[in-house]
């Protein structure tokens, strides 16, 4: 994937390795190499999450085949798939670099690695920092539910941040943060597969289903013993009112069916670039 060579600058270090060619941040040791190559061998059983610590650091890596010829040639090439962006792995690449860039708290991207057969690149890998002491934000709240206000306070300030970034997670919910058991204040974002950067025509409407998905996606289904829906209006209210020049209309109509549907990946992104017209959210609503 010679197209991402030089997009980021901590990641100096190449080589390859048994077919699979590597950008990372220092030279590894090869106990890391050997465990990489055989997650590679492995792929038939699908994607394999795993982890390696060593002198390399304590890391977590999403290896992944890419199986059809058509999503082979889009992922070498850097290629769209039409009406619907890049596939999904070169998404969270691309787009964890832009978080970094950006200063969002997220972990560090230790590098990446991809093996190609007849030129056409079949599995890729992201090597991610571990967090170690850290736990996914479900986790935590099945430890403490009383603290369900606390840490929608802590995600609607976090929304608010990322918006001053211009940066939009569309897929925000307990499962894609982390946080320390001991300070939940401070939160780190994962998986920035769903995330959209930049300006965009249709922000409060954007935002209004950021907002509606932390009730539908995250705590409707966590909260619903502890919060109302009237008493997550309530909490999420400051956070609105905030927001400078927001249009209330096209934020509410939004918000309030986000709140009670699914929206997947190909509508939230439509989202972001067509506006609420035509929209299928609005007509589940």
């Amino acid at each position: 994937m010679p197209y991402l060579a030089g997009q980021h600058p901590s990641l100096p270090v190449h080589l390859n390795h048994q077919g699979i060619r590597f950008q990372l941040y220092q030279a590894p040791d090869a106990e890391l190499l050997a465990s990489i190559a055989d997650q590679f061998d492995r792929l038939e059983d699908g994607r394999r999450l795993t982890t390696h610590q060593s002198a390399f650091g304590h890391c977590f890596i999403k290896t992944t085949p890419i199986r059809s010829l058509s999503r082979r040639l889009r992922i070498t090439f850097g290629l769209p798939s039409p009406g619907k962006g890049l596939d999904w792995e070169l998404v969270e690449l691309v787009n964890h670099l832009q978080a970094e860039a950006l200063g969002i708290p997220c972990p560090r991207l230790l590098g990446y690695g991809y093996r190609t057969r007849a030129g056409l690149v079949d599995a890729l890998c992201l090597i991610y920092e571990y967090l170690d002491g850290q736990c996914d934000g479900a986790e935590w709240l099945g430890r403490h539910p009383e603290r369900a206000p606390e840490l929608l306070a802590t995600l609607c300030e976090a929304v608010l941040d990322l918006h001053g970034k211009r940066a939009y997670p569309l897929d925000l919910w307990l499962g894609n943060l982390m946080l320390s058991p001991q300070d939940p204040s401070r939160l780190t974002f994962i998986d920035f597969e769903s995330c959209c950067f930049g300006t965009s025509p249709h922000i409060d409407a954007v935002l209004g289903l950021i907002f509606g998905q932390l009730y539908y996606g995250t705590l409707k289904a966590t909260f619903r013993d502890f919060l109302s829906e009237a008493q997550f209006d309530a909490i999420v209210r400051p956070y609105r009112e905030r927001l400078a020049a927001l249009d209330t209309d096209q934020f509410e109509a939004a918000y309030q069916a986000a709140k009670h549907t699914i929206v997947n990946r190909k509508a939230r992104r439509r989202i972001f670039r067509q506006g609420l017209r035509g929209s299928k959210l609005l007509q589940a609503h």
